[in-house]
């Protein structure tokens, strides 16, 4: 059974609709009229729990509900209309969520069975730019906003160097209580020294990780400005963008399922070659609008996020078999 964890719906449709003339539809329609008639069955049901009396004389009496001394009452219940008509909303919407999701993985491998056929899906190593590809890969995701959330640099710089944290508070606590026990005012002087450089020390340490955890928070806010997605993944020799409405579970979720790297565990990708991402060889001609975003490859690789030769692919499905 295949996990699919990434499906572009939208260009499935779009291919589908290519190939069949028409996005199929018929097994969406027949599951929501089943549902509208068994609707229709639970209303006429829900008389059986009425009921209706007419009584001429003497005194009726019924717990909770009705006590009269005599004279000619009528009384019609009807207690589960409402709530049949409720459950039966619910059961449809329930219904068609379900049908859309089963329409949408049938449609997926439906589509790579007619790229098959048609001989227009390749491997990635033979693949060329702008062809469809199906290959296996380790990955690792990477989400701007999840990570941009966890850069708190004042905390980050304490929890890297914990111990030398908590060495400098220590210090800070007991420096008056050490000088005052020292009787010499000469030697007092000289200790006080050596106690004042440790911590000018250790802060200044502290405060270089804090301006580096700084920086990359920096960095991860200028990328959020600019990149078409805030989601991708890190695959073997590629790298690919994920939108989030296609995505089947949380990006958060993801990252904390899937932090690191791993060989043995590996997706399978549906998508198509891009392009390489490298440097450039000469610097752009920043006078020219057209060249700007030629940095974009060059900072993706400072930050790591991409190596360069990297291919870049457009996805359409990733899924573990």
């Amino acid at each position: 059974m295949k996990e699919i964890l990434y499906l572009d719906t939208d260009l499935i449709h779009s291919f589908l609709s290519q190939i069949n003339e028409g996005l199929p539809g018929e097994t969406a329609n027949e599951r929501e009229q089943s549902v509208a008639d068994a609707s229709e069955k639970s209303k006429n049901k829900s008389s059986l729990f009425g009921s209706n009396a007419s009584v001429d004389s003497g005194k009726i009496s019924v717990p909770f509900l009705l006590d009269t001394p005599s004279g000619k009452v009528e009384v019609k219940l009807d207690l589960t209309k409402g709530w049949s008509e409720t459950t039966s909303l619910t059961q449809t919407e329930t219904g068609r969520e379900l049908i859309t999701k089963k329409l949408h993985d049938d449609a997926l491998f439906q589509l790579i069975k007619h790229l098959k056929e048609k001989d227009l899906i390749k491997n990635f190593e033979e693949a060329n730019e702008n062809e469809y590809i199906e290959f296996q890969t380790s990955f690792q995701f990477f989400d701007t906003d999840y990570l941009h959330g966890l850069m708190n640099p004042d905390l980050l710089s304490k929890v890297s160097f914990f111990d030398l944290y908590s060495n400098l508070e220590n210090i800070k606590i007991q420096k008056d209580f050490q000088l005052k026990s020292i009787a010499n005012s000469a030697q007092r002087k000289i200790e006080e020294k050596k106690i004042n450089d440790t911590i000018q020390e250790g802060e200044v340490q502290l405060a270089l990780t804090t301006a580096k955890f700084t920086g990359i928070q920096e960095m991860i806010t200028y990328l959020q400005s600019f990149l078409p997605t805030s989601t991708f993944a890190k695959l073997e020799n590629s790298f690919t963008y994920l939108k989030p409405a296609f995505l089947r579970e949380d990006p958060k979720v993801l990252m904390f399922k899937y932090p690191a790297l791993s060989s043995d565990l590996k997706v399978t990708i549906i998508g198509k070659k891009t392009r390489k991402i490298s440097v450039p060889q000469e610097t752009p001609d920043y006078s020219n609008l057209y060249s700007i975003p030629m940095i974009l490859d060059t900072l993706l690789i400072e930050i790591g996020l991409v190596s360069s030769n990297d291919t870049l692919v457009s996805p359409i499905a990733i899924y573990f078999e």
